[in-house]
């Protein structure tokens, strides 16, 4: 028997390209979590360069990206915080907005140091958070100052405009912390599995 024309037939199957990933909730929203967080730090990027490296305040701007990755390396802990500062430390460099080929290493070593010695030594809380990123930050800074005298890029009388860049960017370190803490809740805590 031949087939009629109107003949019923099942709807096509719909799919996406998500539907053919299989992730769990958790990895959605943890996938959501760090998008979140690389796009924040693109958008930071991009008001850096764009706005606030004309804002001079003593001769110093402020370092927007080396103080989000420190803070947010810092309020991640150890184990996370660790591999995200060994790829954004090497995707800053490499973006073109690095001091030098040293900031490669200075990044990440800064970071997870800093970032050791508050797991070590500070109970976690935003205190500890803070002034851990803040000093991390200001390390950062007059390690790069050191750098740039060392291989003669810079004048030392140049130190109060170090210092006030590492000061404006430890004010922007705590303005970002709130909006970093906001975005880790996504999706809960990772321990809590």
């Amino acid at each position: 028997m031949a087939r009629r024309k109107y003949e019923f037939q099942p709807d096509r199957p719909k799919t996406s390209i998500l539907d053919k990933v299989y992730l769990t909730k958790k990895q959605r929203l943890s996938l959501l979590r760090w998008s979140l967080h690389a796009i924040f730090l693109l958008t930071l990027s991009l008001l850096q360069d764009v706005m606030l490296c004309r804002m001079n305040i003593f001769g110093a701007t402020t370092d927007l990206v080396p103080g989000a990755i420190f803070t947010l390396c810092i309020l991640l802990g150890c184990d996370r915080g660790c591999v995200f500062a060994l790829v954004a430390g090497a995707l800053f460099e490499f973006s073109g907005m690095g001091p030098g080929y040293y900031a490669i290493a200075l990044i990440p070593f800064v970071a997870i140091g800093f970032s050791m010695l508050e797991q070590s030594l500070l109970r976690k809380s935003i205190f500890a958070d803070l002034l851990t990123a803040a000093l991390a930050i200001m390390a950062y800074e007059l390690i790069i100052f050191g750098i740039s005298v060392a291989i003669g890029e810079t004048a030392l009388f140049r130190l109060i405009s170090a210092a006030a860049t590492g000061v404006m960017t430890v004010i922007a370190g705590f303005i970002l912390y709130p909006i970093f803490t906001a975005i880790e809740k996504i999706g809960g805590n990772p321990w809590n599995a």
